[in-house]
């Protein structure tokens, strides 16, 4: 009986703890449907640990528009990963991804981001207000939207780097 007694308590104590160690949370961020459901042609995972977003898929990855200010506090929502704004560092963005939606890491923490090739438009607002410290425009970027860079530690190099590759 007192074995079965401990093996109970192990359970009842350990279990928790395996349930709430998870370092990734994932889900879909391709456009929504007439649902209200994320489309299912983008996903992402954060890792908690690294404070890593990625995003895999193929087409648009959409954004988040809404915001709202209460008691004078800033609250992010309407991308997916929203939850994780404020303690992103990092974005992986995989190839097959065309679009980076409006307002997507606006009001972020991200410091570094990888944008691959296939993305050929970043909307507007896409990093407005980021840490962005770093980019590397793809090739192949056909528009910007209006102020996807603007107030981020790069902005000014950032513009003259756009104005030159958008000749």
């Amino acid at each position: 009986m007192k074995k079965v007694l401990w093996i109970f308590i192990l359970i009842v104590v350990t279990v928790p703890f395996c349930v709430f160690a998870q370092s990734a949370v994932s889900g879909y961020c391709g456009p929504k449907d007439s649902s209200g459901n994320w489309g299912t042609n983008c996903s992402w995972e954060y890792d908690t640990e690294t404070h890593t977003l990625t995003v895999s898929g193929s087409g648009i990855m959409v954004g988040g528009m809404s915001r709202t200010y209460e008691n004078e506090t800033f609250h992010y929502s309407g991308a997916p990963w929203s939850e994780y704004a404020r303690d992103m560092k990092n974005a992986v963005i995989n190839e097959g991804i065309t679009t980076i939606g409006a307002y997507a890491f606006w009001f972020t923490t991200l410091e570094h981001v990888s944008i691959p090739q296939s993305v050929t438009a970043i909307q507007a607002g896409a990093f407005q207000y980021s840490n962005l410290k770093e980019v590397e425009l793809p090739q192949y970027l056909q528009s910007i939207g209006h102020a996807a860079f603007h107030t981020t530690k790069m902005s000014q190099l950032l513009s003259r780097k756009i104005t030159e590759k958008m000749r």
